[in-house]
């Protein structure tokens, strides 16, 4: 890949300071004396890869403070070229990212139509300054609250870079119960291993957080050999204190908004036969009744794109946060 332009190099000097979400720019590595993981450069070729168009345009955005800014590429004989910078407000970024949202909901709207209920127990622990613990678990319905359809148990350890900035990686195993009927099982397992990076900071009294995630999947199949898959999974999230609190936010109601985008980045050809996955949208009321424990309830539309048929869920989470 050919990166050496100094237009982009001036996308991080407007950004001040370094940063790894900056590290997303490889033409950046030079000077900024990062080097992405193997997998995360196996990622990030494939999305820019990922069209059909032999002379596509790529994106790429780097987020600080307000501002979004935006690097495009052109594509052309095997490597990519500069095109032009841009930057947007982060108002108008997430008005973008509602858009989209809306657009997976009006999509889905001849899908598979489901009702269930998700909830969702999430611990994060600190050890030390640097090292912490990571725990989640999640209990999902079948379609009408008939029964228990899925369990996701999901550890993992942490390393604060500092206060805003956070590596974490784990393991997650999973299963799906089944009713069905002549059927060898009636549950599927799936192991799975993981990496994110979650980037935190405000936009004005809301908290906002990045996270980016890729698994390793190893799921179970009953009609053949078991088979393994990659996915990416970006996640944004945005909490709102109700009342403008007079320095950092520590009791009182909020409400949250987030979107969740997840991607094949391989093994399509035995989940769905497309890099797009599903699209998680989400908005919520809650109570933070110290910095150690937040309770929320909201509800959730879930659009899964599958092989034969889509899906359209609309789902209530009780979801339960604690900190220690």
């Amino acid at each position: 890949m050919i990166f050496e332009c100094p237009e982009v190099y001036e996308v991080a000097i407007q950004c001040k300071g370094r940063h790894p979400i900056l590290n997303s720019f490889p033409g950046l590595r030079s000077s900024f004396g990062y080097s992405l993981p193997h997998q995360l450069e196996y990622l990030l070729d494939f999305v820019w890869k990922a069209s059909n168009v032999r002379v596509n345009i790529a994106g790429f955005a780097v987020v600080h403070c307000r501002w979004v800014y935006f690097a495009k590429y052109k594509y052309r004989n095997g490597n990519y070229y500069f095109s032009n910078t841009n930057k947007i407000n982060m108002r108008n970024y997430f008005l973008f990212l509602g858009f989209l949202c809306l657009i997976g909901t009006t999509a889905a709207a001849q899908s598979i139509n489901q009702n269930t209920g998700w909830l969702f127990l999430m611990n994060s622990t600190k050890i030390t300054s640097r090292i912490g613990l990571h725990f989640d678990a999640q209990f999902r319905s079948s379609d009408e609250w008939k029964g228990l359809r899925n369990v996701l148990i999901r550890p993992g350890l942490t390393y604060f870079i500092n206060s805003n900035n956070d590596l974490t990686a784990g393991y997650l195993f999973t299963q799906t119960y089944s009713d069905l009927i002549g059927v060898g099982s009636n549950t599927l397992t799936e192991h799975r291993a993981w990496e994110q990076y979650i980037f935190r900071h405000k936009l004005s009294i809301a908290q906002v957080s990045h996270r980016f995630r890729l698994e390793q999947r190893f799921l179970e199949n009953q009609d053949s050999e078991d088979f393994f898959g990659q996915r990416f999974r970006y996640f944004l999230r945005g909490l709102i204190p109700l009342k403008t609190p007079s320095g950092k936010f520590e009791k009182g109601m909020f409400a949250a908004v987030q979107n969740e985008i997840f991607l094949n980045v391989q093994g399509k050809e035995r989940l769905n036969g497309h890099v797009f996955d599903q699209n998680r949208a989400y908005a919520a009321f809650g109570y933070r009744f110290s910095s150690q424990l937040d309770v929320e309830a909201g509800y959730m539309n879930q659009t899964v794109n599958g092989a034969k048929n889509n899906t359209h869920n609309s789902i209530f989470q009780l979801a339960v946060y604690t900190r220690f």
